[in-house]
């Protein structure tokens, strides 16, 4: 079985920013919660990949670098 990620038309496309001065694990959290969505949920390769796209485009519209 496999299922697509689901995102609401409303998201963003950013996070904390990078430069703020909030703490290093406030700026993680949001990655952690999309790889580990996309670790657990059963999709196939084509949309782990472009989902992977998408979590590096949010880091990057959100200040960091394209390397998490």
């Amino acid at each position: 079985m496999s299922i697509n990620i689901y995102r609401k038309p409303t998201e963003t496309d950013t996070t904390i920013n990078y430069r703020s001065n909030h703490t290093p694990e406030q700026k993680m959290a949001a990655y952690r919660y999309h790889i580990n969505r996309l670790n657990i949920l059963p999709v196939n390769k084509e949309e782990k990949e472009k989902e992977w796209d998408n979590i590096e485009r949010i880091a990057i519209n959100s200040g960091s670098s394209k390397t998490l």
